[in-house]
């Protein structure tokens, strides 16, 4: 009779608005763990880029250094004696940092879920990454400025190149940075429009 055919009808509607509802629900969470998927890739990719842009630079300055040091002969005893207590200074410092990092990881490990754990951990390691680039940095003007202090009579030309090469790798490393930065604000822009077509 009429009444069972609209309840068979009712019926069928509610099974067919729970299937849309339950489909609706798998591609979210397949959308999330593709985005999830993507930031993990561009995370891994900057630490790597960063990485590489780190030992690239310590690289160059370490040949130029090499090359001005057997340019010059003979440095006076007290200054390579104050460069190595530099070097040290930072060794330490560097050292003591990465004990704060470790420490200040693990802690963050038993608050943090364990879902959100990697991401944050990519996150952490490439800040720090960068802090001891900037120390290894500022450790190397530091030594610059201590070499001009002493009045060391290197060649103009020497002081030009460390300083074009400085310069180069200071401009190479923010222009990194800014690019990174760029490319993860598109990728959260095309998350968040995805999210809002969903939502």
């Amino acid at each position: 009779d009429v009444n069972v055919q609209e309840r068979q009808m009712e019926t069928r509607h509610a099974l067919l608005a729970k299937q849309h509802e339950m489909t609706r629900e798998l591609e979210i969470q397949h959308l999330n763990e593709h985005h999830a998927m993507k930031k993990r890739h561009l995370e891994t990719q900057h630490e790597a880029e960063s990485a590489s842009q780190c030992e690239y630079t310590q690289r160059q300055q370490e040949e130029l250094r090499k090359k001005h040091a057997m340019q010059s002969r003979q440095q006076p005893r007290e200054l390579k004696v104050q460069e190595a207590q530099i070097r040290k200074q930072y060794r330490q410092v560097v050292k003591t940092q990465t004990r704060q990092f470790k420490l200040y990881l693990s802690q963050m490990m038993q608050v943090v879920p364990k879902d959100e754990q990697k991401e944050l951990t990519s996150r952490l390691k490439q800040d720090q990454m960068q802090k001891v680039a900037l120390l290894a940095s500022q450790y190397e003007s530091q030594i610059k400025k201590m070499v001009q202090d002493k009045t060391v009579k290197l060649e103009s030309w020497q002081e030009d190149e460390q300083r074009v090469l400085s310069e180069k790798l200071e401009k190479e490393l923010e222009e990194l940075i800014a690019y990174q930065k760029k490319q993860k604000a598109i990728l959260e822009e095309q998350i968040k429009k995805v999210i809002l077509y969903f939502s």
